[in-house]
């Protein structure tokens, strides 16, 4: 049973997503099992879902069978990568677009039912991925935030002071994440060269 019904969700959904004009991007997916799709891709990420275009066939690899994916969105001018983790009580696989790559990576994913004159702030939701947890980004203080200040240690705390940076506000917390990415990469670029 069911299968039956899973089955009649994903025609139901694959129907539905053929019925509209859609966006086509060239790049690049990453299935789990490293094997690589180049050309064009269709994301639906609200769904879960990765479309993947040769010719007229057009294949679809839900967010549990996809590691990662890349294009270039030439309508704003940046290179988007996804990521396929799992989040919930349920652990579903959901696809979250990076919006910074790092030790702390920081990811969102789009609210439903999103009127147009939203800005990004206000259409997605914000989470840190860190040593495989997904916190959300409002929850930064009280989760990520000490330990962020003490392994990034007097030189992190001084960026905080004197850039007046406040862990409760979201595009603060973004900027600790950066800075705190950048130190993390410096000190590995450091101990390769000794």
């Amino acid at each position: 049973m069911k299968h039956t019904i899973l089955v009649w969700l994903i025609l139901f959904t694959v129907g539905k997503l053929a019925a509209y004009d859609r966006e086509w991007y060239t790049g690049a997916i990453v299935l789990q099992t490293q094997e690589v799709l180049i050309g064009a891709i269709g994301i639906e990420p609200e769904h879960g879902i990765v479309l993947h275009k040769q010719g007229d066939q057009v294949y679809i690899y839900p967010a549990h069978r996809v590691q990662s994916l890349h294009f270039f969105d030439s309508k704003a001018n940046i290179n988007r990568k996804y990521i396929s983790l799992q989040h919930g009580t349920w652990r579903r696989c959901h696809l979250y677009e990076v919006v910074v790559k790092g030790s702390v990576t920081i990811v969102r994913r789009e609210k439903r039912n999103i009127s147009p004159v939203y800005s990004d702030a206000d259409s997605f939701i914000y989470y840190i991925y860190t040593e495989g947890e997904l916190v959300q980004l409002r929850s930064f203080r009280k989760q990520i935030y000490p330990a962020l200040r003490q392994a990034g240690g007097v030189q992190f705390s001084m960026f905080v002071l004197e850039q007046h940076l406040n862990p409760n506000d979201d595009a603060h917390a973004i900027r600790m994440v950066q800075y705190y990415n950048a130190l993390v990469l410096s000190d590995e670029t450091l101990a390769t060269k000794r």
